[in-house]
């Protein structure tokens, strides 16, 4: 394992025993035992290895164009499930740094790409198609902020079933 990827380790394992807002960057680096500069070489804080996680287990999800819209969400579901003890340790930060921002920002850059790639358009997005790809991704947040916290109500299945149906065509 590389550095970055012990660093992460350390993370993990801190979340396993204790709540984000609880770990400090000393923690990490005393469970990674590397230094503080190895740890900043590597990461800004605590928020960029938060996010840098969630991203590193959907990097293939997300940039596989042979999976279709309906097979990305249920891929991204089950990354979600199966990683649902780091992500219930980070679920509840708050504020410009939080992980439901970070997966708002991701989402919405999901059906931009989406968009684009069906259209075949550049930089310009029509505000329609803005509104809704914010309006999806605020869905997508609060729906892994249900799923990770608690019981989502819904079989996986469903789930992704449903999250798709409700997409609008323009962005699957």
């Amino acid at each position: 394992m590389d550095t970055k990827g012990i660093i992460v380790e350390a993370m993990k394992q801190l979340l396993a025993e204790q709540r984000f807002d609880k770990i400090t960057v000393q923690n990490i680096i005393d469970r990674a035992h590397c230094s503080r500069g190895t740890f900043y070489r590597h990461f800004k804080d605590k928020y960029d290895i938060m996010n840098y996680y969630y991203l590193e287990t959907n990097r293939d999800i997300l940039s596989n164009s042979e999976l279709s819209g309906r097979e990305k969400t249920e891929a991204i579901v089950d990354s979600v499930l199966k990683n649902k003890e780091y992500f219930g340790g980070v679920v509840d930060v708050e504020g410009i740094n939080s992980f439901r921002n970070f997966v708002k920002q991701c989402s919405k850059q999901f059906y931009l790409a989406i968009y684009r790639e069906k259209f075949r358009t550049g930089a310009s997005i029509p505000a329609e198609i803005d509104f809704m790809t914010d309006f999806l991704a605020e869905g997508c947040a609060a729906t892994i902020d249900k799923w990770v916290i608690g019981d989502g109500g819904l079989p996986k299945e469903q789930l992704v079933d449903s999250l798709y149906r409700m997409t609008p065509e323009e962005l699957r």
